[in-house]
């Protein structure tokens, strides 16, 4: 639920006052520094993270990379402001009343001794979300969005198959996202890896019967299906997390308690490759319908840390 915020101000000049209030329902102080930790300071390792708020107090990068839908489809990278949130004006002006489309969610997570390797890119101008249309930004409960159309739109994270390696490796994901429909199947994040000559995948998706699921493939063929008895809903936002030891998988919606129950052998093998939205394969894996506003991803049991990352999340957004 989300609140109004009320400022008041007093500017006094002499022997009068005026009083000035400010009230949004999404209001942020706009030139307020980021001081303090932020959410990767306090839960440090990720392998990836991709936001449109800041995520490091120590990142300095870009937040994303943008193309304008116009003569010479130019790019620019839209950065942070000093308080952590989105350049939104700098997005604006850019795109000047034109659509815009993600060329690259660049990645916060240090992990790998460098910012921004490991970035989310999609140089197939056909497959970019979009984070703009003709030039109003697009939003999920207020806040700036990147919106996947369900039909070709993915993002591929790359360089990160060094760190994702061996058998029933654990991960563990955080996302805020919403789905527009209900009666297609849409996975947020898929992974891959090959053994011999066979691609394994396992994925988070919504499913077409309103479910959250986990499901691990061997190419097309179901291998292992993990489906809730909770349902979702269209066009709501919620905060997903989903966590494997490897073996045992588990999802939580806002919080809540687990979803999912069971087990499964992954089998052994190095994962390639990670997109958002889909895989580049050519397997049953169905693009994503909907908006992701947030997503991190380790490569680890982040199970004890579970409560403390979607509060921080939650904080943020106020998802529940």
């Amino acid at each position: 639920m989300r609140y109004i915020l009320i400022i008041l101000v007093f500017l006094s000049v002499g022997a009068n006052a005026q009083m000035v209030i400010k009230a949004h329902a999404n209001y942020r102080p706009y030139a307020v520094p980021v001081s303090g930790n932020l959410l990767l300071d306090d839960y440090p390792n990720a392998a990836a993270a991709y936001s449109l708020r800041k995520l490091d107090k120590d990142y300095t990068g870009a937040a994303i990379r943008v193309r304008k839908d116009t003569t010479g489809q130019p790019e620019q990278d839209i950065n942070f402001l000093s308080n952590g949130n989105l350049d939104t004006a700098g997005l604006k002006n850019f795109l000047n009343a034109r659509n815009g489309f993600v060329v690259t969610w660049y990645n916060q997570a240090d992990s790998a001794g460098v910012f921004n390797v490991r970035n989310a890119t999609q140089t197939v101008q056909a497959n970019q979300p979009r984070i703009a249309n003709l030039g109003v930004i697009d939003r999920d409960g207020g806040e700036v969005t990147i919106r996947f159309d369900g039909s070709n739109d993915f993002l591929q994270i790359q360089d990160l198959a060094a760190q994702v390696s061996g058998e029933d490796k654990p991960f563990s994901t955080f996302a805020n996202a919403s789905k527009r429909t209900a009666n297609t199947s849409s996975s947020i994040l898929a992974a891959s890896f090959f053994t011999n000559t066979t691609q394994q995948i396992q994925f988070i998706t919504l499913t077409s019967t309103s479910k959250y699921a986990f499901a691990f493939r061997d190419n097309s063929t179901p291998l292992a299906n993990f489906e809730s008895t909770t349902n979702y809903a269209a066009n709501t936002t919620y905060l997903i997390s989903s966590i494997t030891t490897g073996t045992t998988p588990s999802m939580f919606s806002n919080g809540g308690s687990n979803l999912l129950t069971g087990t499964y052998n992954q089998g052994t093998g190095t994962y390639n490759r990670i997109s958002i939205g889909n895989l580049t394969r050519s397997v049953a894996t169905p693009y994503y319908d909907g908006n992701i506003t947030e997503l991190i991803f380790y490569i680890s049991d982040q199970t004890s840390n579970r409560s403390g990352i979607e509060s921080n999340i939650n904080t943020y957004y106020s998802i529940y």
